[in-house]
Formats: structure tokens, C-alpha cells, sequence
């Protein structure tokens, strides 16, 4: 059950920074619930003392959320880099 509750919140996390950096394509809303999830798993494992399956805490959450936000900003913070530039953005 706690391992369903951290996919949530990034997957939640990734989508609202899709409405946040009103994101209009589709495939780039699922790019970024893809890396809040992923975000959150990876920063969930690393702050879980337990196995997720076994437990979860408030600080798990809380560092799962942290890094769902890091994972999306950074997908964005480079895919938004490389669109800027093929417009001729420097």
C-alpha cells in the first residue's frame, strides 16, 4: 500500500506541473508524470528505513515529493533547453 501511495503523489506531482507549465502536448504530460513517478520511487527508496511494502512514514513523503518536483524540473529544465534552441533561442 505504500509503494501505491508514493507512485501517486509523483505521478499527482508530475501532473500538476504539467498544468503549472501549461504543457499542451500529451506525450509531454505523460513525460512528466512518468519522471514524478519515477522521481518519487527513487527518492522514496532512498529515504524508506524499511522496505516501502512494509511502511511508510512522514519524512518518506515528504522526500518522495521532494524528489518527484526535482525528477519533472529537470526533465523540463532540459527538453524545454532543446526546444528553445531549435527555435534559435540561445
Amino acid at each position: 500500500m505504500s509503494l501505491l501511495i508514493i507512485l501517486f503523489i509523483g505521478a499527482n506531482i508530475g501532473w500538476l506541473a504539467s498544468i503549472v507549465l501549461l504543457v499542451d502536448r500529451p506525450a509531454d504530460v505523460l513525460v512528466n508524470v512518468g519522471a514524478g513517478t519515477l522521481g518519487a520511487f527513487l527518492f522514496g527508496v532512498m529515504a524508506s528505513s524499511v522496505s516501502l511494502l512494509e511502511g511508510i512514514t512522514p519524512i518518506t513523503l515528504l522526500v518522495s515529493a521532494i524528489g518527484a518536483a526535482l525528477a519533472v524540473a529537470a526533465i523540463n529544465l532540459f527538453t524545454r533547453r532543446d526546444a528553445l534552441n531549435g527555435l534559435g533561442h540561445r
